[in-house]
C-alpha cells in the first residue's frame, strides 16, 4: 500500500475494529464511541446513543447462534489488518 492509501484506511480499519470488540464483549461504550466517528452519523449525541440502542434492539431481534462464530473469524482478520497498517507507528500508536 502507498502511504496515502494506508492513511485514508486506517482510520476506518481501527473503527471497524472497535465495533467488533464491542460486539464479542458487550461493552455499549465502545460501540457507540465508534458509531460516532462514523462519517455518515450526523446527529447529535444523544440521537446517536438512541439510534444506536433502536439497531441493537433491532439485531438482537433478527440475530442467530451462529453470529457469534462469523464476529470472531472476521475480528480476527479485521485487527491483523489493523496491525499491518499501524506497523509503522507513525499513525494511531
Amino acid at each position: 500500500l502507498t502511504e496515502e492509501i494506508r492513511q485514508l484506511m486506517l482510520p476506518h480499519v481501527m473503527n471497524h475494529e472497535d465495533v467488533l470488540k464491542a460486539a464479542l464483549t458487550c461493552d455499549y461504550e465502545i460501540m457507540l464511541r465508534a458509531f460516532r466517528r462514523d462519517p455518515l452519523v450526523t446527529c447529535s449525541s444523544a440521537d446517536a446513543d438512541k439510534l444506536l440502542r433502536k439497531m441493537i434492539v433491532n439485531t438482537n431481534y433478527h440475530a442467530n447462534e451462529r453470529i457469534g462464530e462469523k464476529f470472531v473469524l472476521l475480528y480476527d482478520k479485521i485487527a491483523a489488518l489493523a496491525d499491518f497498517l499501524r506497523d509503522d507507528g507513525s499513525v494511531f500508536s
